[in-house]
């Protein structure tokens, strides 16, 4: 049996073993800037703070709405927060979500003097949540 056309360039890449690596940074890739009204959880964040800092924002009409973000494990804390919020209003505010992939870069650098440092490109789900004032 013939191979397929154009089998003969597809080389398949070695993956590097990670165990001889150290992860560096992670970075994701983001489009536009970061308002002052957009709240980017993790789950090391306390809902307290966002909570107060949102209402803030929306008490003095300086917005008439806030987005949460979060990605990855910190889905379910962004829909808390965003949930509070909401309920915390008695009823003059709404939310409403949207999800998205969005794209990770990590870098590692070797850990012995014959490798060289290497990124590697992932995927992860995200929610935005926008929280605002019905009109």
């Amino acid at each position: 049996m013939e191979a397929p056309i154009g089998a003969e360039h597809a080389k398949e890449e070695e993956t590097p073993d990670i165990t001889k690596y150290r992860f560096v940074k992670r970075t994701v890739v983001r489009r536009g800037e970061v308002a002052k009204n957009d709240f980017y959880v993790s789950r090391d964040t306390q809902n307290v703070v966002v909570l107060k800092k949102a209402k803030k924002l929306l008490d003095n009409g300086e917005f008439s709405e806030v987005t949460i973000h979060g990605l990855g494990a910190a889905i379910y804390k962004a829909i808390n927060i965003a949930q509070l919020l909401v309920s915390d209003s008695l009823g003059s505010l709404k939310m409403s979500p949207t999800t998205s992939t969005e794209t990770l870069i990590d870098d590692y650098e070797p850990l012995c003097d014959d490798l060289e440092a290497i990124s590697q490109l992932r995927y992860n789900s995200a929610i935005h949540i926008r929280v605002f004032k019905p009109s």
